[in-house]
């Protein structure tokens, strides 16, 4: 789709956005909010995984550790970048839009997962993009 469609699809039939002024501040300063929550994390995380463990009896308890600290930093850097892509979208009104089916997304969907792309599926669980 084009921006100049993506625009239009944000507005109703009288031509006023979709979401009002008010939604669109909330939506921005959740975003916001967990975008700091998610880099304070991932500045925590990458401390933690580079000071490493203590003593050599924990090693294996350590090497476990290390290895789920980086899967969850790498989930966060996953949340991070939906979540800047999200506050893209927002600045250039084209927020909202499922890309699956260009539909508009629900306002009690982006209230739950602001950052969401697209509605869900029938059992999906909420995870980056969806």
């Amino acid at each position: 789709m084009t921006n100049e469609l993506l625009k239009v699809s944000t507005m109703n039939l009288d031509g006023q956005p979709v979401l009002s002024t008010s939604q669109r501040h909330h939506l921005q300063r959740t975003l916001q909010q967990r975008r700091q929550g998610l880099i304070d994390a991932i500045c925590g995380l990458e401390r933690a995984l580079v000071r490493g463990g203590g003593r050599l009896a924990d090693a294996a308890g350590a090497a476990e550790a290390h290895r789920r600290g980086k899967l969850l930093l790498e989930y966060q850097r996953t949340m991070l970048r939906e979540i800047e892509a999200a506050l893209v979208r927002l600045a250039n009104d084209e927020f909202g839009i499922s890309e699956k089916t260009g539909d508009l997304i629900d306002w009690e969907r982006l209230q739950q997962m602001p950052w969401a792309r697209s509605e869900p599926a029938a059992g999906d669980t909420p995870y980056p993009g969806h």
